[in-house]
């Protein structure tokens, strides 16, 4: 005795479904970068304002993908997320060289023979989107 199911699925407009689809899509990505944006600039240090209002969002749809960023472009962004030498190895995400004056970026940081000892990481970027997980799945609950 031989026991068969079979599923179709058989789509009639395409264009229909995606006309419907996307722009929920759309504004899930946007909800979930305003979200991120918001929870960062409550825990991203705050001394002189630079950082926190370098902050911004940006929603793109490039042919089927839909991409949502969120950045801060102040100069010292990724120091302050990642902290910086010394005091700050191993907190943010590369290795220090062992030997030589490593180049990073536009400035030179000669690790061995300075008196800066930097300082630790503090993270606001990657926590906001850690403790945003939650409701950005949500967001793409249709």
């Amino acid at each position: 005795m031989n026991l068969r199911a079979n599923v179709t699925f058989q789509a009639g407009n395409f264009a229909r479904i995606e006309s419907v689809i996307v722009p929920r899509i759309i504004a899930a990505v946007d909800a979930a970068t305003e979200l991120v944006l918001g929870v960062s600039q409550q825990l991203v240090p705050v001394d002189t304002g630079d950082l926190v209002s370098s902050g911004g969002r940006e929603t793109q749809w490039k042919g089927t993908r839909v991409t949502g960023t969120v950045s801060y472009s102040a100069h010292h962004a990724s120091f302050v997320e990642f902290g910086t030498g010394i005091i700050g190895s191993g907190t943010y995400p590369y290795e220090l060289p062992r030997e030589g004056v490593p180049f990073t970026g536009s400035w030179i940081y000669d690790y061995k023979r300075q008196n800066w000892q930097g300082f630790y990481a503090r993270p606001y970027l990657r926590p906001a989107l850690d403790q945003s997980q939650g409701s950005i799945t949500n967001f793409f609950k249709f």
